[in-house]
């Protein structure tokens, strides 16, 4: 209730921002939009270009608005966070590949596959190995999409090996469930049933 009182925009920007981000994490997204929401509004109103911890609330609203299918306002807090950012940050590959994400799903498969690239280059050269294995299992789907299952496949496959070597269990099994996909719609039902077991367990 005093949030709105607050004077000090950059401040109450990084509250709003956080706040969204903590009922985002524990999944309540209707709770976390309107926090969201608040931190947007007052960006696009205020006149200041300072930031308390910029790159954390740009990257937190990204996410978000992925989530909820607002490619629009992703690309913009996308590109608004790599401007705080250089390439040795963690965050500036994850953000390439948001944004991969982000023209896949508005079917610029071109321009996703720029992206998945450079971030795939860029974990690569950072030794951001769970980052670099997340890429590799989004970057299949550009695969999968244009039929090159043996390379999607490869990529899948690295994709799981590197996250079962760092305990990344969840990445594991999303990496896991997409092949298992890609198996099934290639009728190959007994590498896509064991897939299914092992990503059960997780």
């Amino acid at each position: 209730q005093q949030l709105p009182k607050i004077s000090n925009e950059p401040l109450k920007i990084w509250i709003y921002s956080e706040l969204g981000w903590l009922y985002y994490t524990y999944n309540y997204y209707e709770k976390a939009y309107e926090y969201v929401l608040m931190a947007s509004k007052t960006i696009e109103k205020s006149k200041s270009n300072s930031f308390i911890f910029a790159e954390d609330t740009f990257v937190h609203l990204s996410y978000f608005y992925f989530t909820i299918k607002d490619f629009e306002k992703s690309i913009y807090y996308s590109n608004k966070a790599l401007t705080f950012l250089d390439e040795s940050n963690s965050n500036y590959s994850a953000l390439q590949n948001n944004l991969a994400n982000v023209y896949f799903e508005l079917q610029d498969y071109e321009t996703a596959s720029k992206y998945y690239k450079k971030a795939k280059e860029i974990s690569y050269r950072n030794k951001d190995l769970l980052r670099y294995a997340k890429v590799l299992g989004d970057y299949a789907k550009y695969f999968m999409l244009n039929k090159n299952f043996d390379l999607a496949e490869e990529l899948l496959l690295e994709d799981i090996r590197i996250s079962k070597e760092l305990n990344a269990d969840r990445n594991t099994m999303f990496a896991q469930l997409r092949l298992a996909s890609m198996y099934l719609s290639n009728q190959e039902i007994a590498k896509s049933k064991n897939l299914l077991q092992q990503a059960h367990s997780y």
